[in-house]
C-alpha cells in the first residue's frame, strides 16, 4: 500500500503534457517515490513523470513495488478539481472479498483537504490492468554517454520553428556545439557563448541522434516546467528528453 500527500495544483500542472499521448497509464509506487508512466499505442514514446518522496508533504510506501493501471484522463481530471488551497492524499486500496484482499478489486482513493477549513472530500477510482510493457523503461538501468542542456526558451523556439517544416529534427553534438537541423535549415548553439551545456563522452567527432516531433505539444508544454531541457543519448539506449519539474521531480520522454 502507498499513501502520499501533495499539493494538487503542482501535480496537475506536471501531468498536462502527458495528456496528449494516451488515455491509459501505469502508477508505479515504491519506497523510492511515485512515477506515472504512459505510452502511445505504437510504442514510439514512453513518458514518465517521476515524483521524488521529498516532493510530498507526507509519503509512506511498502518496500515492494506496486503497479496499478489507471484511466489517465479520469485520474488527471479528478486531480484537476483541486483548488490552490487544497492538498490531495493518494492511497491505494484493495477491497476485500470474504475477508481476503482481492487485488482484482484494487482502487485509488483521492482525498482533497482544504488547508484553511480542514474540510475533506474523496473520490475512488477503479484501477485497470497495468500496462506491463512500460516497465522495461527503468531509468536506473540506463547509463547515458552524452548529455546536452538547452535553456527551455531556446528549446521551444527551435522546435516550434522545425515543427512547421517536418516531422523530425536531427541533432548533431560535438564537445563545444550542438546543431539542430532539418534539410537545409539549421540552428547551432555553442558552449562558448553559454547557450548550451555539453557533457559526457563527446569530442570533435560528432554524435548524431534524431528526435521525432510527433508529440511536439507534449515537449513544448513540458519545457514550460523547466529552466533547462536536457537531452541524453547512448548508442544502445532509448534517447531521452528530460524536463525537470522543480521540486516535484522530472518529466521524461523516452524515444523507444
Amino acid at each position: 500500500m502507498v499513501k502520499l500527500e501533495i499539493r494538487g495544483n503542482l501535480l496537475n500542472e506536471a501531468m498536462i503534457p502527458m495528456t496528449y499521448i494516451y488515455w491509459e497509464a501505469t502508477l508505479v509506487c515504491s519506497s523510492c517515490g511515485l512515477s506515472i508512466q504512459i505510452s502511445d499505442p505504437e510504442r514510439l514514446i514512453v513518458a514518465t513523470l517521476e515524483i521524488k518522496p521529498s516532493a510530498f508533504v507526507y509519503f509512506s510506501a511498502e518496500e515492494h513495488v506496486e503497479h496499478l493501471g489507471i484511466d489517465f484522463y479520469e485520474f488527471r481530471n479528478t486531480i484537476n478539481t483541486a483548488t490552490a488551497d487544497e492538498s490531495i492524499t493518494i492511497s491505494t486500496v484493495y477491497n476485500s472479498t470474504d475477508g481476503d484482499t482481492d487485488e482484482d478489486n484494487a482502487a485509488i482513493r483521492i482525498v482533497f483537504k482544504d488547508l484553511r477549513t480542514e474540510l475533506t472530500r474523496s473520490v475512488e477510482l477503479k484501477a485497470i490492468d497495468p500496462d506491463r510493457v512500460l516497465l522495461a523503461t527503468n531509468p536506473s538501468q540506463y547509463v547515458y554517454e552524452v548529455i546536452v542542456g538547452i535553456p527551455s526558451r531556446y528549446f521551444r523556439r527551435i522546435f516550434t520553428q522545425f515543427r512547421s517544416l517536418g516531422e523530425t529534427v536531427s541533432v548533431t553534438v560535438t564537445d563545444t556545439k550542438v546543431m539542430f537541423s532539418q534539410g537545409d535549415n539549421g540552428v547551432v548553439l555553442s558552449t562558448e557563448n553559454g547557450k548550451c551545456i555539453i557533457g559526457g563522452a563527446v569530442s570533435e567527432d560528432p554524435v548524431f541522434l534524431t528526435i521525432s516531433l510527433y508529440y511536439f505539444t507534449s515537449f513544448r508544454d513540458a519545457s514550460l516546467l523547466s529552466s533547462t531541457v536536457w537531452i541524453f543519448y547512448a548508442n544502445s539506449l532509448p534517447g531521452l528528453l528530460n524536463c525537470p519539474a522543480g521540486n516535484l521531480g522530472h518529466l521524461m520522454f523516452y524515444f523507444v
